[in-house]
């Protein structure tokens, strides 16, 4: 499991909306403006208030704590992405020790 992206879960509210809503959306998003959607949008009856799950990556795995016989109340490890983002940024290229 090392190395394998953790994410955090969170509910929101949010919409539900009819397939010609969303392609009017779509539309005005990307400035391709008919004139009718400001119509379209207008309408909440295709409009349906909900919850969505929103997530966002935090980090990555890197095992965890807590001694083998304890293994079901250990803690995971996680590196925070700004963490391995630094690492990233601040990398130093490494010579092979044994060069050729």
């Amino acid at each position: 499991m090392s190395g394998s992206p953790v994410y955090e879960a969170e509910i929101v509210p949010g919409f539900e909306v009819s397939p010609d809503v969303a392609a009017a959306m779509e539309r005005l998003h990307a400035g391709e403006t008919e004139g009718d959607e400001s119509e379209i949008l207008r309408s909440t009856a295709d409009w349906r208030s909900t919850t969505v799950t929103d997530y966002r990556l935090i980090g990555v795995y890197a095992g965890r704590t807590g001694l083998p016989d304890d293994a079901p109340q250990s803690l995971g490890r996680v590196w925070h992405v700004q963490a391995v983002l630094d690492l990233l940024e601040d990398a130093v290229e490494a010579g092979h020790p044994y060069p050729e």
